[in-house]
């Protein structure tokens, strides 16, 4: 009896292995999937207990108007002054300025005074060692007590050099953005044109991150749930997965790259703001635009991400404003096409509309951006005959994102590249017959792409010549399809960009705006085609990584911010994987089309280096200054499907595990990017 119960006991167990072998290669990947979430759970109490408590301690920088646009020079015996207009009710608790040293202990003193200028109370003053200073980084002076009611008040900072040593080197950081309401900086009693003292005003800390943070995971958590439902177990269309893989994605880049931190976006911003002023009737502007007065004082948000800019987001994220009322202030701007502007514009003009704060007024700009990239590339995928997973792996990298969630031109114009590129492929590789409304759809989408970046983009509009003759219908048909779509981008092109370009043929001598260096002219590279030649050969030989991985997202925000090179490896690979095709599709694209791509490619690369060349590299500099590799995502789809091939193909479709792929990147990456915006802080 007892062998006969334990030959049952055997079979019983052995049956329980066999049901939990045969459960477990049934849904295999959904436990891989459970440990995955339960290593993303592990991964994100690491960095809460080890990174995340640490920065909430950071003081909060409740205005902030750091910058490293510019200095003063090595300073010597001397008294620099500069007037901050306070504009927060808190309590200020300390001030941070930022000094630079190069790179030595210097012997003296720096004593600081900071006083009601309404009054002429002074309220702090100190001696630092000018030992203490290090080399580019802020200072944080705590003051003896929180200093009260300065609200539209302007704190005077007094600050005196006493050098104990002849080879003493010190010197302030400085910007030149003028981001903040204050006279201009002096020094010995003279001003310092157009430049304004890098400073930060703090009050409290940053306990909100503790909260915020474990929201923030659970919604992440939430999400992947359901890319791996929608992915995994719905029968949802490439582009329908690729809606909800970038809105997933795209609300944590929102809040991860804070607004600001994108490149230029303070000149988009107002740009948009600009043309907001059309849309309600106070005109353009010149120099100076019309701007509600609680838009234009300081909102603590800065072109570095940190936790001080998250606080402030946090803060005043759904503030509203009853003082609408217009003043007069100087702001950036960006010329180029309008259309580049219409959705952020739209965006600002709403939150005008409902009298919402700042820092919502700038979030509902970015959302209207970033669903009209959404809105194109979602059409694009769907268009297009040949492509699809890369073109969403194309705008799903952490490069697309950032642009996408920001004010920039740059997520429009890769959303109308996208676009056109799939019409034109839709044109050539298509089944269904060509009518009006395609022919209507490249030509318009022609002219909105030709003028971008002063028709860098020009060489893509011929993109259209791939379309077979027969594909229109008769040869009278083909020529008269391609006079419609390169007459009108070649027109859009002469309308707006055209000067520009003629502007920099026909100048002489040049000097750089930014720098006021002096720069190559389009005159002297034809002088010295010698020059031009050597300094290509050196930019593609010394910039080509460079240029790889800020198309990628290796290095976000102002270049500031950095992406693990895991994440790098990661996309690299999605992208090749994207490119290549399902055994039973067919080629479709021909040799001499790759060839063709490659021409364009090469025609968008050589106007935007010689655009540079011309506009931001310095007379004798070996590299072309100021070249991303952002600028080339636009032509990015087309390059891809130079991989394409009849020989390495895969049996069964990829598209839902790279697709999935991507999203697991991203998580990577937006991981990393955390850890990058709170490294300062853990310093």
């Amino acid at each position: 009896m007892a062998s006969l119960a334990k030959q049952k006991e055997m079979r019983g167990s052995t049956a329980t292995a066999e049901r939990c072998k045969r459960l477990f290669r049934e849904h295999k990947r959904d436990f891989w999937f459970a440990g995955g979430v339960i290593l993303l759970l592990l991964m994100a109490l690491f960095i809460y207990r080890y990174e995340v408590v640490d920065a909430s301690k950071t003081p909060y920088a409740i205005m902030d108007g750091s910058a490293q646009d510019t200095n003063l020079g090595e300073i010597a015996d001397s008294t620099v002054r500069q007037m901050i207009l306070v504009s927060t009710d808190d309590p200020l608790e300390a001030m941070g300025l930022q000094f630079a040293t190069y790179q030595q202990v210097n012997q003296g003193t720096v004593d600081v005074q900071v006083a009601d200028s309404e009054s002429g109370e002074i309220v702090y003053s100190d001696s630092v060692d000018m030992a203490q200073l290090e080399d580019n980084k802020f200072y944080t002076f705590s003051f003896d007590e929180p200093i009260v009611g300065m609200k539209g008040r302007f704190l005077e900072i007094t600050l005196r050099f006493s050098h104990a040593s002849p080879n003493n080197q010190i010197t302030l950081w400085a910007q030149t953005q003028n981001s903040y309401q204050g006279n201009l900086l002096t020094v010995d009693g003279q001003i310092v044109k157009n430049t304004r003292l890098s400073f930060q005003l703090f009050s409290g800390d940053c306990s909100f991150l503790l909260g915020t943070y474990w929201l923030m995971i659970a919604i992440l958590a939430v999400g992947a749930i359901g890319v791996y439902f929608v992915v995994f177990y719905t029968k949802a269309r490439l582009e329908w997965i690729f809606v909800v893989l970038v809105m997933v994605s795209g609300f944590f880049y929102q809040f991860l790259l804070t607004p600001f931190s994108s490149p230029d976006e303070p000149a988009h911003i107002d740009t948009a703001y600009r043309y907001s002023n059309v849309f309600l009737g106070n005109g353009y502007g010149d120099e100076e635009i019309l701007k509600r007065i609680g838009d234009q004082e300081g909102s603590g948000l800065s072109t570095q991400p940190s936790v001080s800019t998250y606080r402030a987001v946090h803060d005043g994220l759904f503030q509203t404003t009853e003082d609408t009322a217009l003043t007069m202030t100087t702001a950036g701007g960006v010329s180029t096409p309008f259309w580049l502007y219409l959705p952020s514009s739209l965006g600002i003009t709403l939150g005008r509309l409902l009298n919402v704060g700042y820092i919502p007024l700038l979030y509902l700009g970015r959302v209207f951006n970033f669903a009209a990239f959404t809105i194109m590339v979602f059409f694009a995928i769907r268009r297009t005959p040949v492509g699809k997973l890369a073109m969403l792996v194309a705008a799903l990298l952490p490069m697309s994102m950032q642009l996408a969630v920001s004010f920039s031109y740059d997520a429009i114009i890769n959303g109308v590249a996208f676009l056109f590129i799939a019409n034109c492929l839709h044109a050539a590789y298509g089944k269904e017959p060509l009518r009006v409304r395609d022919l209507v759809a490249l030509g318009v989408l022609g002219l909105l792409l030709a003028p971008c970046k002063s028709g860098a983009y020009l060489p893509l509009c011929f993109l259209c010549l791939i379309i077979p003759r027969d594909r229109w219908g008769s040869k009278k048909r083909h020529w008269l399809a391609l006079g419609v779509i390169l007459g009108a981008s070649l027109l859009s092109f002469a309308t707006y960009s055209l000067q520009s370009v003629l502007s920099v043929l026909s100048a002489g001598e040049k000097e750089l705006i930014y720098s006021g260096d002096a720069g190559y002219t389009f005159g002297y590279l034809l002088q010295h085609p010698d020059t031009f030649i050597r300094v290509m050969v050196n930019t593609v030989m010394d910039l080509s990584s460079f240029y790889y991985t800020s198309l990628i997202g290796k290095e976000l925000g102002w270049l500031n911010l950095s992406v693990d090179w895991l994440v790098v490896t990661a996309f690299t690979v999605l992208l090749l994987l994207s490119a290549l095709r399902v055994n039973e599709e067919h080629q479709l694209v021909k040799n001499w089309h790759k060839w063709w791509f490659v021409l364009i490619f090469a025609g968008v690369f050589l106007l935007v280096e010689i655009a540079m060349f011309t506009n931001w590299t310095p007379l004798g500099d070996d590299t072309v200054a100021g070249v991303q590799g952002r600028y080339f995502l636009p032509v990015l789809p087309i390059l891809l499907l130079l991989v394409r091939n009849s020989k390495l193909t895969f049996q069964k479709d990829p598209s839902r595990g790279i697709a999935f792929g991507v999203f697991a990147a991203q998580v990577a990456a937006m991981f990393s990017l955390f850890r990058s915006v709170l490294a300062p802080a853990l310093l």
